[in-house]
């Protein structure tokens, strides 16, 4: 699994839906609900970067889908390396303020990261698809008006003018 840096950790999964897997946080203990637990390594994105170079062979990263359940913000800290070097045109995310609770994990501050560090436009994505309206400026109050209508929303970060479009690998 992705994460700030190398490590193990324990996962919990249903055998039916294994993109259900949940990482314990640290203290946390399992719901018990699955039975199913598996002990699995962690590296941070930026460690694979020798072999992501190689299989690119230069090419362009045009999209990446970022979907680790509450852990945003550990992910990223993980893969700035990659993010600044590949630059990938689209980036989209599933943000979940009760997962990310759930890991001791900032929705804000994870978004805030792709925004200034990486120089990323967010925006919601729309029932099609494609990039929706912007998000409001205060992440904060944004992670925080999710929580009690339990919503999820799906964002996409596009490249702007301070993204380098012609990154390559």
């Amino acid at each position: 699994a992705l994460a700030a840096r190398v490590g193990a950790a324990e996962i919990e999964y249903e055998e039916s839906n294994l993109g259900s897997g949940k990482i314990a946080a640290a203290g946390q203990e399992f719901s018990g609900k699955t039975g199913k637990v598996a002990s699995i390594p962690l590296a941070p994105l930026d460690a694979l970067l020798p072999v992501i170079r190689r299989e690119a062979r230069g090419r362009r990263f045009v999209f990446a889908k970022v979907d680790v359940e509450g852990y945003e913000y550990r992910f990223f800290r993980g893969a700035e390396e990659f993010f600044r070097a590949a630059r990938p045109l689209f980036v989209t995310m599933e943000v979940s303020p009760w997962s990310a609770a759930r890991t001791n994990c900032s929705v804000a501050g994870s978004l805030a990261a792709m925004k200034s560090k990486f120089g990323y436009a967010l925006n919601y994505v729309n029932r099609d698809g494609n990039p929706g309206a912007a998000l409001p400026d205060d992440l904060d109050k944004f992670a925080e008006d999710m929580i009690p209508r339990k919503r999820i929303a799906d964002i996409c970060m596009t490249a702007t003018s301070t993204t380098p479009s012609t990154a390559k690998i």
